[in-house]
């Protein structure tokens, strides 16, 4: 008996954030697996995606899609439901729209999160100019009964965390399952220093998104005049950290390599944002290092904060800055890949594919 086909789906390939890990994790468990999106950049997102067979839909042919995701939002869900893909498993890796895919076979959602902007949207808009405000309003009506129908569909839902579990509950009526994401950051790739940084800095990965609360790590930097903070991350929201102190250093998006020499060299990882689940922990705590995050939404419960978290109040910069005072330098710097996750979260998507 031949094994079933399968195929994944992705939301869109066009940053280089967590769900984009997830989903590099799966073309690993199924790398005969075409991966679907609906857009493509690939000097945007991971590089090793070049090795996947990546196929995109009509809304890649648009530049400005490509550049900027966000536009295509109205788009995305009548974009994926016109796609029909003809496999015995198609997994479904959504923080959006991507489960909207119609199927032949069994579809299997692993939900990051519903779509925010649906239903959270006031603490997803935060940053945006007004009328993103009433796009989303405008448009919410008719789209949140479609995607409830589409997830209604779904063979299997996953829900990364038992947060995000609840909320797929309490929005789509549907008792999902919980498997933890993974990180498909490799530990033993090449390391590439950023220049004119010295060992013993917070860091902090995020991309600049009004809802990621970068104002938090800005206040507490200046509460902290003798620490230097490095920001690894891009997005369209940089003027949140226009007004930064002195000891704060935004380098952008950076390669892997880059990323290895900031996790190896930090004294500690500080995260401002409520995360649905948040692999940066996770890529931490293989590296030895503390995460100090708020107490909030998918960050409670982690295994990896669990042994090496600081819990803060959410939103509150003065309790940030108390705990990275009392955060102590690592005494080792051991590399752990087995705390990615990998196999872990493989083996798991791998078995209840295979039950379908």
């Amino acid at each position: 008996m031949s094994a079933p086909s399968v195929a994944i789906v992705h939301d869109f390939l066009t940053i280089k954030g967590g769900s984009e890990r997830v989903a590099l994790a799966l073309t690993s468990a199924f790398p005969d697996a075409p991966l679907y999106t609906s857009l493509y950049k690939p000097d945007g997102t991971f590089a090793e995606f070049a090795d996947v067979d990546v196929r995109t839909g009509p809304l890649n042919r648009v530049p400005r899609f490509r550049n900027d995701h966000r536009l295509a939002l109205p788009f995305l869900s009548p974009s994926f439901r016109a796609t029909r893909i003809d496999a015995d498993v198609v997994i479904c890796s959504s923080a959006g729209f991507s489960h909207h895919v119609r199927t032949t076979g069994a579809k299997v959602v692993y939900c990051h999160t519903p779509a925010r902007w649906l239903y959270d949207a006031d603490r997803y808009v935060n940053g945006w100019s007004g009328l993103v405000g009433v796009g989303a309003a405008v448009m919410r009506p008719a789209l949140a009964p479609l995607d409830r129908v589409a997830m209604a569909e779904a063979s299997l839902i996953i829900a990364n965390s038992p947060d995000i579990a609840a909320e797929v509950e309490r929005i789509y009526d549907r008792e999902p399952i919980v498997i933890s994401p993974c990180s498909s950051l490799s530990l033993d790739g090449p390391v590439e220093p950023i220049a004119n940084l010295e060992p013993g800095f917070i860091l902090c990965p995020s991309r600049t998104l009004g809802y990621k609360r970068l104002d938090v790590l800005v206040d507490a930097a200046r509460m902290l005049p003798e620490l230097q903070f490095l920001h690894i991350g891009d997005g369209p929201h940089r003027s949140s950290l226009a007004d930064a102190p002195r000891n704060v250093r935004s380098v952008g998006s950076v390669d892997d390599a880059r990323l290895r020499w900031a996790y190896r060299n930090a004294r500690a990882v500080a995260i401002t944002c409520a995360e649905d689940f948040g692999l940066v922990p996770m890529e931490a705590h293989a590296h030895g290092l503390t995460s100090v995050v708020p107490r909030a939404r998918g960050l409670i419960g982690q295994r990896a904060l669990a042994e090496s978290g600081i819990f803060y109040d959410y939103g509150r910069a003065e309790a940030l800055a108390k705990a990275l005072v009392e955060t102590e330098a690592p005494r080792s710097r051991a590399l752990h890949p087995d705390r990615l996750g990998v196999d872990e979260f493989i083996s798991a998507i791998a078995t209840h594919a295979a039950a379908l």
